[in-house]
């Protein structure tokens, strides 16, 4: 079941790192990029609604959801730290 976990999770870090351009129209028009909390739910969507569904990942249905639920959790909390990091430094600098 590890295997498993592991897989969704570098599944969706490759996802979300290779969608780091992705933007969205905020309500004042403007176009912002997508943080990487949304870009993790995106990938989330897609391993669920789409991946899962391809005969090469047939083995996702026989496992609970709850593996790739925590998975993708678990990048968002990986990922915080990092944003800590990164806000002090800018304002070091």
């Amino acid at each position: 079941m590890l295997a498993r976990a592991r897989f969704v999770y570098n599944y969706g870090l490759s996802m979300v790192n290779g969608t780091s351009a992705m933007t969205k129209v905020n309500k004042r028009g403007q176009k912002v990029s997508l943080s990487y909390t949304l870009r993790i739910l995106e990938a989330k969507k897609v391993f669920t609604n789409y991946v899962k569904k391809q005969p090469e990942y047939a083995w996702a249905n026989n496992y609970s959801s709850r593996i790739y639920q925590s998975a993708f959790q678990h990048q968002t909390k990986n990922f915080q730290p990092n944003l800590k990091i990164l806000s002090l430094s800018q304002k070091k600098g």
